[in-house]
C-alpha cells in the first residue's frame, strides 16, 4: 500500500520500490490491501513481494520503514545510512480486517504527504 500511495502522491517524478524484511518473494498483496487501494482508485493487483536483500540500497535516496521493528531489521540486513532512513511508526495491518487496512492506508498517506509536500 505504501508504494502505491507514494506513487500516487509523487507521480512520475521519482521511482518507487517496495521490499520487505520478512516476506516470501513473489507473493501477491493481501486481499484487504488490494481492496483498500481499489477503493482509492489504485491498482496493486500486479504487486509481488520481494525481499530487501534483492535490492541495492545504495541506489535509493530515501528509504522508508513503516515501523521501528522493520527499520531495525532493515538496518541489520542492509546497514543503510541513518540519514536516508525514515521511520513512520505505522503498525502492520496484516491479519486484521478491512477497517484496519483503511486506517493504515490513511495514516500512510498522511505521513508521506507530511514528508514530501
Amino acid at each position: 500500500m505504501a508504494a502505491a500511495i507514494a506513487r500516487y502522491i509523487l507521480g512520475d517524478t521519482v521511482a518507487v520500490s517496495s521490499a520487505g524484511v520478512e516476506t516470501y518473494p513473489g507473493m501477491r498483496a493481501a486481499r484487504n490491501a488490494m481492496l483498500v487501494m481499489q477503493e482509492r482508485g489504485l491498482d496493486i493487483s500486479s504487486h509481488r513481494t520481494r525481499d530487501v536483500r534483492e535490492l541495492d540500497v545504495t541506489d535509493f535516496e530515501q528509504i522508508i520503514a513503516l515501523d521501528c521493528g522493520v527499520a531495525e531489521k532493515f538496518q541489520r540486513i542492509a546497514a543503510v545510512n541513518q540519514e536516508r532512513l525514515t521511520v513512520l511508526n505505522i503498525a502492520d495491518p496484516s491479519g486484521y480486517g478491512l477497517g484496519v487496512y483503511r486506517e493504515r492506508a490513511s495514516e500512510i498517506e498522511a505521513e508521506l504527504r507530511r514528508l514530501w509536500l
